[in-house]
């Protein structure tokens, strides 16, 4: 029994020491990384260095979404009405929102002491 009582309070001070918590938040400076995000992602230029910190998924369906507006800008329709339909729009609009999100959620981006 004197052994089962000395293991079992090894056990508990382990898992407690184990289980400890840091002291302070987690303090990602995200306010300075938001300051760095570029205005419209599909306009940077390819060899902007920020493009190096969207994640390999997110920075293909950017090229792939700029291939898709360079052909609808030769399309007929684009020519008659003079911009990008209403769900070009939208598409623009959520492509600059998951580049922000992959930007933002990049480790080195967040360590960076700017």
């Amino acid at each position: 029994m004197k052994y089962f009582t000395h293991f079992t309070l090894i056990a508990i001070t382990l898992c407690l020491v184990a289980c400890q918590t840091p002291n302070q938040p987690n303090s990602v400076p995200l306010a300075k990384v938001r300051a760095q995000l570029p205005s419209d992602w599909i306009d940077l230029a390819p060899s902007d260095p920020k493009m190096a910190y969207l994640d390999p998924v997110t920075r293909k369906s950017l090229i792939h979404f700029r291939k898709s507006l360079a052909a609808e800008r030769s399309t007929l329709a684009y020519g008659f009405h003079g911009g990008y339909s209403d769900a070009t729009y939208t598409k623009m609009r959520e492509m600059n929102e998951e580049c922000n999100k992959s930007y933002c959620a990049n480790a080195v981006v967040i360590g960076r002491d700017e």
